[in-house]
């Protein structure tokens, strides 16, 4: 008997448009775009299961632990497809959408925009006349197309990230806590009753794995704030033809141009928030040195940031495609061992790399106004 579920099938996808005449040049909305599943707890890519019908009977968040099967992964798609269906016309035009706020997965739709690379390039060589500026990168540093290098860069941080353990937090649950704790005291916080109760315990030492735990927040904090660094500074080249060399996090997001900003904060609405409370997590928080408070220390070991940075992370990466910066990597022969005369020699495989950046007109396609707006 043929089983009721087939292979593992990744949510992306591919749409073109045929609403506009092929020797069109006038702004418009995007000829195609490519859709993709995502989780709206950590922003990871999503797969699934479908049944002999094509239906689909389960929905896994690639990234975390987040997943759902039977009928209500069925119910689930049905709604991110209404969902993207009502989003489409404004994603394909640049502008932002609406996500339902209690959905466990949505459909992120990612337009390729027309490109003009008359219009681009006039742009950088303006900006190539104008004198070096101090503390800031300019179209001298990167001419056009280097920005992709920054924007491979964090892509690659971001997949980095998807190979960290998961679930060893530095401080472990509640739930966790009280099945293996020593329970020392249990008292109650404020005088009324909804104040709540405090717990004290120890941990043993042997299950609680302090340093190795940190270790591994420490990586994914201080990686997902540096993917979120290389992927605003490839955007800010790309859209404003320059970035200030900071890695204040914050401060390089409050340069974005509006739409960027109304895009991303559709996909993540605490990404300003998070960004501003984590803006110096590498800048200055990778070193422990004197000066670095308690406060700092304990923020890089703390999980539900590095969380929220890595969702910043890949909500950033997908706000660098529609900005028109992609790469491509090619990888050559796989890693080869000879053995001779008892020696082992290894030869490392090659990867080969092309990046490019966006040629898009931004001012004319955020004007277009189609009838009936």
């Amino acid at each position: 008997m043929k089983s009721a579920t087939e292979d593992v099938f990744s949510l992306k996808s591919q749409k073109t448009f045929h609403d506009r005449p092929k020797d069109d040049q006038s702004a418009g909305p995007a000829r195609a775009v490519d859709i993709e599943g995502r989780c709206w707890d950590c922003w990871g890519e999503l797969s699934g299961k479908k049944n002999k019908y094509g239906q689909w009977m389960s929905i896994e968040c690639q990234s975390c632990d987040q997943a759902i099967a039977g009928e209500p992964a069925a119910q689930e798609m049905k709604r991110m497809c209404k969902e993207a269906n009502n989003n489409l016309s404004h994603a394909r035009r640049g502008l932002p959408v609406i996500y339902r706020r209690d959905a466990e997965f949505v459909i992120k739709i990612l337009p390729d925009m027309d490109r003009d690379a008359a219009y681009v390039e006039a742009i950088v060589k303006a900006k190539k006349q104008h004198p070096r500026k101090k503390k800031i990168s300019t179209r001298h540093e990167f001419p056009l197309g280097a920005a992709g290098n920054l924007y491979l860069q964090a892509c690659a941080l971001v997949r980095g990230l998807g190979s960290l353990p998961r679930g060893f937090p530095v401080i472990p649950s509640l739930g966790t806590v009280l099945e293996g704790m020593q329970l020392q005291d249990l008292r109650p916080i404020g005088d009324s009753e909804a104040g709540g109760v405090e717990i004290m315990g120890t941990w043993p030492a042997e299950e609680r794995g302090p340093i190795g735990r940190m270790g591994t927040t420490l990586v994914a904090n201080m990686t997902a704030a540096f993917a979120c660094e290389l992927g605003l500074k490839a955007i800010l080249m790309t859209r404003n033809h320059e970035f200030e060399r900071t890695h204040d996090l914050k401060d390089l997001y409050d340069k974005l141009p509006p739409d960027c900003k109304q895009r991303l904060e559709a996909d993540f609405p605490r990404i300003s928030n998070v960004l501003l409370n984590c803006r110096q997590t590498f800048g200055k928080w990778r070193y422990f040195q004197q000066d670095t408070d308690a406060e700092a220390i304990q923020n890089l070991a703390n999980d539900e940031r590095a969380h929220n940075l890595a969702k910043a992370a890949r909500v950033l990466v997908d706000e660098g495609v529609i900005a028109g910066l992609s790469f491509a990597a090619k990888v050559g022969p796989q890693v080869k061992y000879q053995i001779q005369n008892g020696t082992v020699e290894r030869a490392e495989s090659s990867v080969e790399l092309t990046v490019s950046e966006s040629a898009i007109n931004w001012e004319d396609l955020l004007a277009f106004q189609p009838s009936g707006d």
